[in-house]
């Protein structure tokens, strides 16, 4: 530590600490423009300058580290008159257009200029050079207003991990400019927009459409991933008008991604629900609440009689308090446990599978404590797609060396520039390269729990595995297998994440357990990434046939949503009623799925946009977004955060647990709730901690499971290997009703290998057929590096993808390609 004095005031500094961070500390002002906390501090603006005892001339607070004895002075005439000059020589070349430029009311330039003083420019600067930008999408770049301060250049490369902007020329004629000189070609995640204190980048979706300071701030939680990030929500006259990272918060600046920068329109869409409907004589005809609730009711209760004749299927998107109501209602007042959470393909599954191996059900800390892993390792799971800002944190340790990174994927990522290893294995064979890494860390004695070479079936599975044949399977050479398994042999803690390409598959159940024994061998934290950002949240409130509120075991188990679809293909069950499950457009098998809906004597749909679900409803109930209601989520490290309603209801639509509570009333079971946190509160009376420190299952069970390799086809008769999976500008399906993040990834396209593409003799934006004895999708297609030859990978996001593909081969599929 050391002691520095400040303007008279004495503060003890740890090592490397600067005199601006203990000045803020102290709550000593000190104007700054360029500075960003978490980025690197460059010291451009000038602004920021001090006067230090001993020094002949001052220095910059935010790259001056404090040391012992340091007297600092921040506030003098001297100061001040080169604070001035400073900005006076900023604004020599900066329009005067405040009047239309949108930053105007929120700038840094103009908050400081009032600050100072300074009512006319004293330097004029002539430079008819300056470009505008219109041509990026989403974002327009004015060269005119931009005042070097590098904010944009630092925030992209240092946080993001991207690089779209670098400095061009110098002195005077220094820009910012992207790499190539042309449009933007990023991440778009937005965060220059934020971090940028003029207007020199705009928001096109935001651009002359609202003054700043007519807008009312709500902070509330991403509705898109789990990585349960934290949102500024600006409204103006009941509609959202942008959203940005939490507001008041520069430490927030690069903290969450394009989706709900870019994708918040869905909320204002056209095409909501905004009225109840039922279906007479064929057609869905508008309906009073009453009607609606009144029909509901009446058609549960005629099925009610065998209380196994309804199921239930609540939803990853909803809130904790509208998937505890739901849970409530089926267990309480239906009397089933026919219920379970469309949580994507197999996530539900893969938990459950977590938990019989290692009693838990998430990592016992955080990835943005990343920094006390010394591995990890990201498998079958496409981070930067899946959990957009918690990835910056693994590439953040990774770059600055505090971890290594094993990156194992069928394709390539934007991980593979930071990681220490990368393996790229043969689509669906990471059951053979875990076997491939066990089999390796055992023989070369690396085990840390020694419970698991005492587990005989365990051992024994393992005899049958060879090198040779993992390899083979796997595609993955013996030098490389055996570099992994040293890094993770050798690793302190290490911290394994499994995704979408493991969750998915049928048999997501043996995958987990493959991954588990290795994790339990080497006593690792192990995180199976959630898809949608209240998925935890769902289990958690006891939408699943085998859990209760706060994962306690259900004493009357029900059936899976597998179990569910093929007990209602066989008319055993008779009522559906679905809460935010659009079980069509995003699962697979749909063409079965559809045969077993149109089975049912009863369906009813609540949800917030009308989908292929509710074209067979018999009841349409039309249900509120996250930014109309109160309540909470979990994320995927299951920190319970709280949304704030920022809207009122569009249309006629009501939030999800006053249509249950609506429902469950008129069956004869009162639920008076007043309000959300009502909900909040019952539920903390059934599970300790809730909602501040909630206790999760840690039972520390060492349970080992035998392996076995799958069995190989031989030759296959199709040329090419069909990969479905997530892409960063889309989460789920909500993201296909935002326009701007259609800009960026308008329709499912699929990626081909550049040299099958030749092979093809296909080209940029050409359209192709893909067929197999299930599919036929039509598709354009775009040339990608980063697909393996023999390999084409198509986003999961779009209506009929998902459930184009049969569930026992899903996400992959043989296929053939013609033009």
């Amino acid at each position: 530590m050391r002691t520095v004095t400040i303007d008279g005031k004495k503060i003890q500094v740890k090592e490397g600490g600067t005199i601006l961070e203990a000045a803020r500390e102290l709550g000593v002002y000190i104007p700054t423009l360029c500075y960003l906390e978490d980025i690197n501090p460059l010291g451009s603006c000038r602004l920021c300058l001090v006067e230090v005892e001993g020094l002949e001339t001052p220095v910059t607070a935010c790259t001056t580290a404090a040391t012992d004895g340091m007297v600092v002075t921040t506030q003098s005439e001297q100061l001040q008159e080169l604070r001035k000059r400073a900005l006076q020589l900023m604004l020599a070349d900066h329009p005067l257009d405040c009047p239309v430029c949108d930053k105007a009311g929120e700038c840094r330039l103009q908050d400081l200029t009032y600050e100072m003083g300074i009512t006319a420019k004293e330097y004029t600067l002539k430079n008819s050079d300056f470009r505008i930008d219109y041509h990026s999408p989403l974002i327009e770049r004015y060269e005119s207003r931009c005042v070097r301060c590098s904010r944009c250049v630092s925030v992209c490369y240092e946080r993001q991990g991207v690089g779209a902007y670098i400095h061009r020329d110098k002195g005077y004629r220094m820009r910012i400019d992207t790499v190539d000189g042309g449009p933007l070609d990023c991440d778009f995640c937005g965060q220059c927009i934020l971090a940028c204190p003029v207007g020199a980048l705009i928001n096109k979706r935001f651009k002359y459409r609202c003054r700043a300071w007519q807008l009312q701030k709500v902070e509330s939680v991403c509705p898109y991933c789990a990585a349960g990030c934290r949102i500024t929500v600006d409204v103006y006259e009941n509609k959202v008008f942008r959203i940005r990272s939490a507001v008041d918060s520069v430490t927030e600046v690069g903290k969450i991604c394009g989706r709900p920068v870019f994708g918040f329109e869905f909320i204002n869409s056209p095409d909501r629900l905004s009225a109840p409907m039922i279906r007479k004589q064929g057609k869905l005809e508008h309906v009073s609440w009453d009607e609606a609730l009144d029909y509901t009711a009446q058609q549960l209760q005629a099925v009610k009689k065998s209380a196994d004749a309804i199921a239930g299927i609540g939803s990853a998107r909803t809130s904790n308090e509208d998937n505890y109501l739901f849970q409530k209602f089926f267990r309480q007042v239906v009397g089933s446990s026919n219920l379970d959470t469309y949580n994507g393909v197999g996530y539900s599954q893969a938990i459950a599978a977590l938990m019989e191996a290692s009693g838990r059900v998430k990592p016992s800390y955080p990835l943005s404590e990343i920094t006390n892993a010394d591995l990890v390792m990201v498998i079958g799971c496409d981070l930067p797609a899946e959990l957009p800002t918690p990835s910056l944190e693994v590439i953040k340790a990774a770059r600055e060396g505090k971890t290594k990174l094993i990156n194992a994927l069928p394709m390539g990522n934007k991980l593979d520039r930071f990681a220490h290893l990368r393996l790229r294995y043969k689509p669906g064979t990471e059951i053979e390269l875990l076997a491939g890494l066990i089999k390796l860390t055992i023989a070369n004695n690396k085990v840390k729990n020694k419970a698991g070479l005492e587990d005989k079936a365990f051992i024994k599975s393992l005899d049958s595995i060879s090198l040779e044949k993992v390899c083979r399977v796997t595609g993955v050479d013996l030098p490389q297998l055996k570099e992994a398994a040293a890094m993770i042999a050798n690793a302190g803690n290490t911290y394994f994440i499994a995704g979408y390409y493991i969750v998915s598959r049928a048999d997501v159940t043996r995958a987990v357990h493959a991954l588990t024994n290795l994790a339990l061998l080497r006593e690792a934290e192990v995180l199976i990434a959630p898809e949608k950002n209240n998925q935890v949240g769902a289990l958690a409130m006891g939408v699943s046939p085998q859990w209760t509120v706060g994962f306690a075991a259900a004493q009357q188990p029900g059936k899976t949503l597998p179990q569910l679809l093929e007990a209602i293909e066989k008319g055993q069950i008779k009522a559906l009623y679905l809460m935010g499950a659009d079980i069509l457009s995003g699962f697979p098998g749909g063409k079965q799925v559809v045969k077993a809906l149109e089975k049912l004597d009863f369906l009813a749909v609540q949800d917030v946009f009308p989908t292929r679900v509710t074209e067979l409803a018999h009841v349409v109930l039309p249900a509120c977004t996250f930014a109309e209601k109160e309540g909470t989520f979990i994320d995927a490290w299951g920190r319970v955060q709280q949304i704030k309603r920022a809207l009122s209801p569009v249309g006629d639509s009501r939030p999800d647990w006053q249509i249950i509570a609506g429902i469950s009333g008129r069956m004869g079971v009162p639920m008076n709730y007043g309000n959300a946190a009502e909900i909040t509160a019952e539920i903390a009376s059934q599970w300790p901690g809730f909602p501040e420190n909630p206790k999760y299952p840690n039972q520390n069970t060492h349970r080992f499971y035998p392996l076995a390799l799958s069995a190989e086809t031989g030759a296959e008769q199709l040329p090419y290997s069909l990969l479905v999976g997530p892409v960063l500008f889309h989460s789920g399906t909500l993201s296909t009703h935002a326009q701007g993040l259609l800009t960026l990834a308008p329709a499912g396209i699929l990626e081909i290998n550049p040299e099958d593409m030749a092979g093809l003799q296909l080209k940029e934006s050409d359209s192709v057929k893909i067929t197999n004895d299930h599919i036929t999708l039509r598709v354009k297609i775009k040339s990608s590096p980063r697909v393996p030859r023999g390999v084409v990978f198509l986003p999961g996001h779009f209506d009929g993808v998902p459930a184009g593909i049969p569930a026992e081969t899903y996400p992959l599929a043989r296929v053939r390609i013609e033009r």
